[in-house]
Parts: structure tokens; sequence; C-alpha cells
């Protein structure tokens, strides 16, 4: 008797384990209760149903949202289980509004003192530059054109230092280049200078045409007018050194020698004038050309490509870039040119370049650049900003 009761016994024991109802597969399942069937998609979470979308379980027990976060469907799982997405902005771990990031994304906004220029942040020397046009450097000071309301103005190259206007009342000042203890610039046929220890602007030449180009050497102040290159003398005429009847653009001067480009309908090309005479030194056929020098090279921008050529006349070519360059800037053989609305250097002895400026859509365009030897200087100008950016070699 006993014997046939305990085989009862045990026969209704692997019944139960055997036929023990499994977990529904629509069921959500949670390892610490089984005590409640949930619905599928729903899941189980301490004994409770929840819904895949709760934000305080989302996507699995426990998952809790931020604050700046909100729990919505995962489409890319079966059931759509939930997953924590920024309510605004880009998820970066923390949700970033992209209207507040400066460059990437996830960038962020820029740190305290600095702004948000070309995508990049850079601590602005002088803000709120509207119209400056031209600028230059010299002796720890940042000379700038306002050109539309016919201003010149001063600061120093040391943040923190007082913004001075030095002239007004100008036709359009345009083209400065330090001189000496002067400043030397162009208002409409006139060339002006300005003493940099005071004083009013005086006219120390004129030309029969617009001026497009000026240089000032030991030799004294250069200029291109129309067809003509000539050299303005102590009683402010004009000495006409080269009457090329086509325009001149970029002239330099180095000692008593003269360089510049003369365009004319299908090719430009690039000249030294010497006391030997004119010597043709390239020709650019394949469209508009800028050039500049440094102590060893030629700067050239041909077409779609920036070269720099040997001074002593070898054939290690170096090509910068394909890039077609409007403004080429040098000071003590660095170098600064401007790509569209990008700018870029660089640095003596240095075989790379970078971009310190990367112009977008509404950027807007750098409209002045100037060098001393441990940094470029130059306006960013847009839209709703104009600020004067500084950045070393």
């Amino acid at each position: 008797m006993c014997m046939r009761l305990s085989v009862a016994i045990a026969i209704v024991v692997w019944f139960a384990a055997c036929h023990r109802p499994s977990p529904s597969l629509d069921a959500g399942f949670d390892a610490g209760s089984t005590s409640v069937e949930c619905s599928f998609p729903d899941l189980q979470c301490g004994g409770v149903c929840t819904t895949t979308v709760d934000p305080l379980n989302c996507g699995g027990c426990g998952i809790v949202c931020s604050a700046d976060k909100q729990c919505i469907p995962n489409p890319a799982t079966l059931s759509h289980q939930g997953q924590c997405a920024c309510r605004t902005g880009v998820d970066c771990g923390s949700c970033i509004d992209p209207r507040n990031s400066c460059g990437a994304p996830c960038a962020g906004p820029c740190t305290l003192g600095m702004s948000c220029f070309d995508q990049q942040c850079f601590l602005p020397m002088l803000t709120g530059l509207h119209g400056a046009t031209s600028i230059a450097v010299h002796k720890g000071h940042l000379y700038w054109a306002a050109s539309d309301a016919g201003e010149l103005w001063t600061a120093p190259t040391t943040d923190g230092g007082v913004i001075v206007r030095i002239a007004s009342g100008l036709e359009s000042p345009h083209l400065l280049i330090p001189f000496g203890d002067s400043l030397v610039f162009v208002t409409g046929r006139a060339v002006q200078q300005l003493p940099l220890d005071g004083g009013a602007p005086s006219v120390i030449g004129w030309a029969v045409m617009p001026i497009t180009a000026l240089a000032v050497s030991d030799a004294g102040i250069s200029l291109a007018a129309g067809g003509v290159l000539s050299r303005l003398n102590a009683d402010g005429g004009l000495k006409t050194v080269e009457a090329v009847g086509e325009s001149i653009v970029d002239i330099y001067a180095e000692g008593q020698d003269l360089f510049w480009g003369r365009r004319e309908v299908n090719k430009t090309s690039v000249f030294r004038l010497s006391d030997a005479g004119s010597v043709l030194l390239h020709v650019d056929q394949s469209g508009f050309a800028r050039f500049a020098l440094t102590s060893d090279s030629y700067l050239w921008s041909e077409g779609q490509d920036f070269l720099r050529v040997p001074r002593d006349g070898g054939v290690d070519v170096d090509v910068l870039g394909p890039l077609p360059v409007s403004q080429i800037f040098v000071a003590q053989d660095s170098v600064a040119y401007i790509e569209g609305t990008s700018l870029h250097i660089l640095s003596a002895g240095s075989s790379s370049q970078r971009t310190v400026s990367a112009g977008t859509d509404n950027s807007g365009v750098q409209r002045g650049v100037a060098a001393d030897h441990a940094r470029v200087y130059w306006f960013a100008n847009g839209s709703d900003y104009s600020a004067l950016l500084s950045e070393p070699w």
C-alpha cells in the first residue's frame, strides 16, 4: 500500500512539472518576478506591466530618460521598444541645440570670451567694425579703413587697447600701406600720407586714372593707374617708369626693383623692372592670376593652381594647392592667402598649410588681411557681424 502511494505521488509531481504553463509569447519577462503576465509588447517591471514608451523603463526595466529627453518607439526593434531621444536638439550624451553649437553639431558653444565666426571659435580682438575694408599693421599697431564712412582707425595689436579714429571726411580710403613713420593710402585718384604721430592727412600725388595698386620701398612710392606704372617724386609729381597699355595688377617694390603683373585679354604676364630694364618672369595662359614674393620664391595663382616657384631659376615648383586664389599676403616669408571665403596660412619654413577661417554660405568674405612677424590679422564680415580676428603663424 505504501509503495503504491509513493508511486502515485511521484506521478502527480512529474505531471505537474512537465505541464507547468510556459510564459506567454505575448508577455513581457522580468527575471525578478513572474507573477504577472503582460500583453505583447508591454514589459513587466517589478511585477507591474508597463508600456514600451514608459520614460522610467524606456526599452528595458529601470532605464530612465533624463529630463531633456523623451521615450519614443524605436522602429529598429521588432516590438518597437522605447528609446530615449532629445526633445529638441542633437543627442550628444546631453541634448545640444545645434544653433548654439560652433562647428560640429556636438561641439557646443564657444568658451567664455570667445565668439563663433565661420563655424570656428576665435577670440576677437575687436568687434562691431562694419564697413572695414583695408588693413595694415606697423610697429605694434593695426590700421584700417572704413571706406563707406570715409574714416581711418587704429588700435594696438595687443588685446585691450584703445580704438582711436585718426582721420575722417575722406573719399573711400583704401590700399593702406605703412611707409616710415607715416601711413600712405589712396582716395580716388589721389595718394595721401598721414603722420602716425598725429596730424592731418595730406595729398602727396595725383594720377590721371584711378589708382589700382600701390607699393612702397626704399626707392619711394610706386603706383599703378590704368596701364601706367609710376613712381612718386618728392615734389608730388609722377615719373612714368613703364607704360604698358594694359591693366596692371599686384605691384611689389623690393629695393630699387619693381615687380608687377600685366593683365591682357587671354593672359597675365609678370615682369621685373630694374635699372637694366624689364624682364619677363612668367606668363599665365589659364586666366586670372595673382602673385606675391618671398625672399626665395615667387608665388603664382595660375588658374586653379597655386604655385611656389624658386627665384633662382630652379625647376623645383611646389604646388601649394588646386585653389583659385583671389589675394595673397606675405610677412617675414610666411604666406596668407584667400581662396573663396576661406583664409589659409603657410608659415615660413613649413611645408604644410592650414585653414584658419573656412567660410560658409552665410559667413561673409574676409575683406582685409595683414600680417607681422608673429600673427595674421583679418576682418570677418557677415550680414550680422564684423570683427577683427588674429591667429599666430
